[in-house]
């Protein structure tokens, strides 16, 4: 017996090349940035409210990894320190919340967390698309391998 075939799907055909690669080196999108942020911010609220979701925290992990990579890419290791102390902040909030069911901030990590966030913006407002772009395909990739990753594990 054989494999079924996949449907046929043809490579789409980009009209204009120039367009597309252009496309990339232009600034993010300004409402793009703002949908961003206030995700990003919206979700740190929701967090301190006592009303934050598993949703809401990965939202912010996924905000630590790009700016982490972001730095290390773009920024010449800036900030790294920074980011590295909300990184570790997150992880721990993430450890308690494995234990009480509740995301419980102490006010260093409050604070390094408000950092991060603050750098990340930072980082979005000075690079092109091409470069976001390509920072995010940097951190699948170290996910998918496992590269410089804590990993807070649910406990069954």
């Amino acid at each position: 017996m054989s494999k079924p075939r996949k449907p046929y799907r043809p490579k789409p055909v980009e009209m204009n090349p120039l367009i597309h690669f252009f496309g990339g080196l232009k600034r993010v999108d300004s409402e793009h940035l703002t949908e961003l942020n206030v995700k990003n911010s919206k979700a740190m609220v929701s967090i301190c409210g006592g009303t934050g979701t598993r949703a809401d925290w990965d939202i912010l992990v996924g905000m630590q990894n790009m700016a982490l990579v972001l730095a290390e890419i773009h920024f010449d290791m800036q900030y790294h320190e920074m980011l590295i102390a909300g990184r570790d902040a997150l992880h721990a909030v993430g450890i308690r919340w494995l234990e009480h069911k509740k995301f419980i901030f102490k006010g260093d990590e409050l604070q390094s967390l408000n950092n991060s966030i603050e750098v990340h913006e930072a980082q979005l407002n000075a690079l092109r698309v091409i470069d976001v772009e390509r920072a995010y395909a940097e951190v699948q990739r170290r996910i998918k391998f496992h590269i410089n990753t804590k990993k807070v594990m649910e406990m069954n």
